[in-house]
Parts: structure tokens; sequence; C-alpha cells
């Protein structure tokens, strides 16, 4: 019911996520409370013809050789599939031993804001889960040095992908490896999630795409960074999204919009989230091109627009 309502009105989910923001610690708390009982009471065995049904559906679902798979993944949303994390990467990079996989390794940031903000391609942990932590540590994954957003890559483009990436100002605009997966109409899957809590491209990279032409007022603040290099250390200003603007996002509306027009496609397996994106360059495009009749993917108050 909440679903629906909110992937029909952008500002009922505004309006439910500011209540869901004044929730969050009760929400959190509950939410580690009901994880911990099912993970201690339900032991989940390696099921292999579950495995076997998304193996089919991932090289059936118009992936084809060469092309670069971005991936959104949750663990949690894997579980089911009673494989260990290793297991799941192996999974992956199998399935998809043909292709440029990439995932997204969101750097772990502290929670207070500093004046200069650390990072360390090679050490900094991310918060976008277990997967993308235990594939940075495989041999032949790069991993962006542009110090927000980083993704990391394996396979054939890796290399050219995060070249230049130092030389962005944004986290997805020119030089950095979301814009290559852009120009190279890369794939992105959803694994074990949904496009609702983890389409970065569609509701973060479309405003740094379009640049003076996004119609929102005052949308970056500038973040200092010291980046680690191995024996060198350097020095960037960049500049992102401010999150104040997070408040207005319309996820579930988006997510309805790109479905209704074929942009994504639900291919959900038994009980485990499965989306995807054929063409993240058209994705991108569409949406840039609602943008510039005044359909964005935020519900913004009319005082902030220019």
């Amino acid at each position: 019911m909440l679903e629906t309502i909110m992937e029909q009105s952008g500002k009922a989910e505004v309006l439910l996520r500011k209540m869901a923001t004044v929730a969050k610690p009760i929400k959190k708390k509950l939410r580690k409370a009901i994880k911990g009982n099912l993970k201690s009471e339900i032991a989940i065995q390696r099921n292999d013809e579950k495995i076997a049904l998304l193996r089919n559906k991932l090289q059936n679902c118009g992936i084809k050789e060469g092309d670069i798979v971005l991936v959104h993944s949750s663990l949690d949303g894997l579980r089911s599939l009673g494989i260990s994390t290793e297991e799941l990467i192996d999974f992956i990079l199998n399935v998809f031993e043909h292709n440029t996989v990439v995932f997204a390794t969101y750097p772990i940031e502290p929670l207070r804001k500093k004046e200069v903000y650390k990072y360390d391609p090679k050490k900094t942990l991310c918060w976008t889960g277990m997967l993308p932590n235990v594939f940075l540590k495989r041999d032949g994954v790069i991993r962006s040095q542009f110090p927000y957003n980083t993704l990391a890559a394996k396979g054939v483009f890796a290399s050219d992908m995060m070249e230049n990436n130092l030389e962005a100002e944004y986290p997805h605009g020119v030089n950095t490896p979301w814009e290559f997966c852009r120009q190279h109409h890369a794939k992105i899957l959803f694994l074990g999630t949904t496009s609702r809590e983890a389409n970065t491209m569609a509701i973060h990279m479309v405003p740094d795409v379009m640049g003076k032409a996004w119609p929102v007022k005052n949308w970056y603040e500038e973040r200092k960074y010291r980046i680690f290099l191995g024996e060198s250390t350097i020095e960037k200003s960049i500049k992102i999204q401010k999150e104040d603007w997070y408040q207005y996002v319309n996820e579930y509306r988006t997510d309805r919009i790109l479905k209704d027009n074929n942009y994504l496609i639900n291919m959900q397996v038994d009980d485990i989230p499965v989306e995807i994106v054929l063409d993240c360059y058209e994705m991108m495009e569409f949406l840039i091109g609602r943008c510039k009749q005044g359909e964005l993917m935020y519900t913004i108050p009319k005082k902030y627009l220019k």
C-alpha cells in the first residue's frame, strides 16, 4: 500500500521519508533485533537449485560478452542461496567471466564532518556491503582514486575506466568511471537489492552530467580530501551533492517511471530481488530529458529552483 502511494506521489514519498528519518534510531534497533533473532534461529543450507535458477536468469538477461556490468548488491538479499560471501563473488565472476565487472565501493567516512577527509584506495573499507569489500581483495581489481562514491572494476575495461579519474571535479561527471560506464552503455545489475535502494546513476549522477542545466540552486558543497596513493599523498577538493537534498528524493516514483518505460526490468528469482538496466546511457538520456521538462527525481520546493 505505502509503496504504491510512493510510486504515484513524489510529495508522499518525501513526507514518509521525513517521518522515517525521525523514527530512524528506533527502526534501526528493531531491525537489528529481528535480524539477529532470525539468523540465530534459521540455519541456511546451500540451495543448489536456486543457485542454478539465478545463474540461468543472469546468463539469459541480455548481458552480452564484452559488456560492462555495474553491480549493486546486498548480501541479505542473497542469503537464501546458502553460500558464503567468497562463493558469491566466485559465482558472479564466473557468470560474467567475459565481462568487465564493476562494484559500487563507497568509502566509509566519519559521522562528524571533517575539515579534511582521508581516503586510501587500498585500505579504506566501503559501506556498500560485504560483497564489494570481498571483491576489493581479489587479484586484478582496480579501485578509483577519486575519493567519493568510488567504483572498483575487474576485466578488460578496468584500467581504462580509472584513467584520469583524479582530474574529476564531481563524483559522477567527466573523467569518472561512472561517466566511462555511461558512455560505454553499461548494464546495471541490482543483485539481492532493488533500484529503489541503489540506483546511483538515476538519482545522483544526472545533476553531475547536466551541469549548469540542472535546475536547482546551490546543489553542491565543497569537500577536501587527503588521498593516500602508496608512497605519495595528494590533497584534492571536490564538489558533492549537499546532504539536505536527499530528503526530497523520489526513489520509488523514479523506479516506477523507469519500469513503466522499459528502462528497468524486474527479474526476481524466487525470493531474491534481481533487476537490470540494459543500457544505462539510454536510461540517463531519458531522465535528463524529463529533467529539462521540469520532471526531476526529487520533489524540490519552488524557492530552491533556478
